[in-house]
Order: structure tokens, then C-alpha cells, then sequence
């Protein structure tokens, strides 16, 4: 099982794997091949605890770490110092709007794929551009799985089969 911290940083517990020459696997029992380094790592920001805890489990689910922030200030503070293949954030976030998140993450990562995940339907054009992938909170979970998988293959990472 995935284990939080205070921070929302997510850890991910190993055990050793029978008949697999002591390869680890996750402790829910399924082997893993490839060290946890090559696991894509997700920063999912949302000012909302329920969105938050929801997608995450989604994105666990999908074999993928987490690290979450419900500010976008946080987020700032995990990107100049955490490694993470994907940001995946809210529009209407405190302190600054998604985008304005989208940009400074993209001058301290400007290889990371970026992903905003909203309610908001429609988007001033020119807010458009600072992201790579928009998906509407209403789409269907399998519309934003295939966003991130494609975002993330474009990285040359992808889960664990």
C-alpha cells in the first residue's frame, strides 16, 4: 500500500519477491523488474481533498508514484527540489491560477509535460498554450489516463507492466 507523509509525498514499500532472486515487489505481491526509479512520478495538484485523494488513488492504481500539493505554493517548493515526469494540475487553484502554476514549473522543468485537469470548459486561448494536455473534470477517467500515458511516453516513461 502506498504510505503519505505530512508533505504529500507518497512511498512506495518494498519487500522481497519469492522466486523471483530476491527482485522486490510491491507489498501487495506483485514483482517488479524495474527499480522504483523508473516508475513515472506524478505531481498532482488540487486545493480540493476530495479530488485529491480520488485521483491520486486513480493514478496509484495505474502503477504510477504521487506526490501531491493543495497549494500551488507547495507544488512550487516540491518542483525545484523532487523529481517528477508529469504535473497534472486544477485551474482555480489559491494564490495563482493553474496556468500561472503551468509556467513557473515550466521554467524550473521545461522537459516535464504538463497537464490541466479542470472544470473550467472553456479557456482563454492564450491560457491554452502554457500546457500541453487540457481534460475537463466531467471526461471520463479513461480520457485522462490516455492523456497522461501519452504524455508520458512522449518522456519515454511508462508504468511497470
Amino acid at each position: 500500500m502506498w504510505t503519505p507523509s505530512r508533505d504529500g509525498t507518497l512511498f512506495l514499500p518494498y519487500e522481497p519477491c519469492d522466486g523471483n532472486n530476491g527482485a522486490p515487489t510491491l507489498a501487495a505481491g506483485t514483482c517488479e523488474r524495474e527499480r522504483l526509479t523508473t516508475v513515472p512520478t506524478i505531481l498532482y495538484v488540487d486545493d480540493s481533498p476530495k479530488a485529491l485523494r480520488l485521483l491520486s488513488s486513480v493514478f496509484q492504481m495505474c502503477r504510477y508514484v504521487v506526490l501531491t500539493a493543495d497549494d500551488p505554493r507547495k507544488a512550487l517548493a516540491m518542483a525545484e527540489t523532487i523529481e517528477f515526469d508529469l504535473a497534472v494540475f486544477d485551474y482555480q487553484l489559491p494564490h495563482m491560477s493553474g496556468v500561472a502554476l503551468a509556467r513557473h514549473i515550466r521554467r524550473l522543468r521545461p522537459e516535464v509535460p504538463l497537464l490541466l485537469f479542470s472544470a473550467m470548459v472553456t479557456l482563454p486561448e492564450d491560457e491554452l498554450g502554457a500546457v500541453d494536455e487540457v481534460v475537463a473534470k466531467g471526461e471520463s477517467v479513461d480520457l485522462l489516463l490516455n492523456k497522461v500515458r501519452r504524455l508520458l511516453k512522449l518522456r519515454g516513461k511508462s508504468p511497470s507492466p
